[in-house]
């Protein structure tokens, strides 16, 4: 069943051009579609392996599941008595995602759901909410995930087993998976490497690694991105979202980057509501206006040259494409 109301703004066939990324292309994304009846803040947002389906999640204890194919919201699933605080695809995607309870839930948890029957396939009880944006890593391939909790732990747990496989405990840390499963990170602000104690007044809020497999970037809650090299641990440049960066003392004020499936783009929303793109030599490339309000979490599509952005509303951006003749994929 088709639900939302949506504004379309141009050809939505013009997701299927293919076409190969460039710095010319990045400077003319615009949003090309806005999903505008939503009245609840985005607290999660992510694309299936395939990049055809998205799901978000709200305050609002709602889960919006869009179909780029069709160009509208397919199913809204309700999680009214644990609430929904964040959300991800899992490697059995578009079918089952990873979803957090709400930070004020009487018990913290995190549950496998399984959207096309609606209902839980399992619970996962947590010693403490989940942080917020990047809590859930889920293993591209295999049936794990890491779990990054606001007690300072992050456990690595199976689908198939409610108790983790290991937990470990530091200071202000956070897990994630690089994008091929074969390696894990784990970072905390106690680490001794002098790359990263030039930001000791920062506290990391998520890890991405580049596609490439040669570098990695960490956000912090100073309103900076951090991109450090993935075999020695140097720091190879470092950017901000915020014209003026400053302590972010509110998570919902972070802004969670992403990085382009050819390894070439990093995307952050902006405070100002612009999205910004930097190229992996750290110079920006573009500020695209567009959105409303600050978009806290901004996607590369990982199989389209489509951007998604969320706060309160959705957006999906398209690069102009006219003219375009090269019969090539975006990776």
């Amino acid at each position: 069943m088709e639900t939302g109301s949506t504004q379309l703004v141009s050809n939505m066939d013009e997701l299927y051009i293919k076409t190969r990324l460039n710095d010319s292309k990045i400077r003319s994304f615009t949003v090309k579609m806005a999903f505008k009846d939503r009245f609840s803040l985005t607290n999660g947002m992510d694309w299936d392996s395939a990049g055809e389906t998205m799901v978000t999640s709200s305050q609002d204890k709602s889960v919006f599941i869009y179909s780029l194919n069709k160009a509208c919201i397919t199913n809204i699933l309700q999680s009214k008595k644990h609430g929904v605080s964040g959300v991800r695809f899992t490697n059995e995607s578009p079918r089952i995602i990873v979803c957090s309870s709400s930070y004020d839930a009487t018990a913290a948890s995190v549950k496998l759901w399984d959207t096309v029957e609606n209902r839980y396939m399992r619970s996962f009880s947590l010693g403490a909410p989940l942080i917020s944006g990047r809590g859930i890593s889920p293993h591209p391939n295999k049936d794990m995930m890491l779990i990054t909790t606001a007690n300072d732990t992050c456990s690595l747990y199976n689908y198939d087993n409610s108790t983790p496989l290991f937990s470990y405990k530091g200071r202000k840390i956070i897990g994630a998976f690089d994008t091929l499963g074969l390696i894990f990170a784990l970072y905390t602000s106690s680490v001794e490497k002098k790359e990263i104690s030039l930001y000791d007044l920062s506290r990391y809020q998520s890890i991405d690694f580049n596609p490439n497999g040669r570098s990695l970037v960490i956000g912090t809650n100073f309103a900076r991105l951090i991109c450090i090299n993935a075999m020695n641990g140097t720091t190879l440049f470092a950017c901000c979202y915020d014209n003026r960066p400053s302590y972010i003392v509110d998570d919902k004020d972070l802004c969670f980057p992403s990085i382009s499936p050819d390894g070439r783009y990093l995307l952050s929303g902006c405070t100002d509501g612009r999205l910004s793109i930097w190229n992996f030599k750290g110079q920006n490339v573009c500020c695209l206006p567009g959105h409303e309000g600050p978009p806290h979490f901004a996607c590369f599509n990982p199989k389209k040259a489509i951007i998604s952005s969320a706060c309160v509303k959705v957006a999906w951006w398209l690069p102009d494409l006219k003219g375009t003749s090269d019969n090539i994929s975006t990776q």
